[in-house]
């Protein structure tokens, strides 16, 4: 698998999980400092790709347009992308504009687009939009999703795994 993972906490969180795993033949690019950390700390050898850009300190996100064109001389199988908020009508959303182009770079140069989003998200709106619905295909919540807002996600087309 070819993947990217942004530098969102709940991403930091999946990465976390992957460094424990006994996964194989992964391949992975991200914009966080803190995802290559964790991987290069990990169990697993994957090869791991860090996007290079400007740093935002606040975020450890790498972001700007050499982010942005390092990641369209890529191609993943999966993007791997997290907000602040997600709404059916707006989609996925984010409060820092400099995440928002690197964002939708990522899901644009993906196969598929799988948005880790936790249950206190869902029916928010935040300050921009990153993607619509119709460009996620998968998403990752906790198990605090209730049921109403799950069948209305894969009425959409959209799997959700908790």
């Amino acid at each position: 698998d070819v993947m990217f993972i942004d530098a969102s906490t709940t991403c930091l969180a999946f990465a976390r999980e992957l460094a424990k795993s006994d996964l194989l033949r992964i391949s992975i690019a991200t914009n966080s400092t803190f995802v290559v950390n964790e991987l290069s700390n990990g169990v697993c050898e994957f090869y791991v790709v860090c996007t290079g850009g400007e740093l935002q300190p606040s975020l450890n996100a790498l972001v700007g347009p050499i982010t942005c064109s390092s990641i369209r001389s890529m191609n993943f199988h999966k993007a791997f992308i997290s907000g602040a908020a997600f709404s059916f009508d707006t989609g996925l959303m984010t409060t820092q504009t400099s995440l928002v182009e690197v964002l939708r770079t990522a899901s644009s140069c993906a196969a598929e687009t799988i948005a880790l989003v936790d249950s206190t998200k869902f029916h928010k709106e935040a300050f921009l939009n990153v993607l619509d619905c119709s460009k996620v295909k998968t998403i990752v919540s906790d198990s605090g999703l209730d049921s109403a807002t799950r069948r209305k996600l894969e009425s959409k087309g959209i799997r959700v795994l908790q």
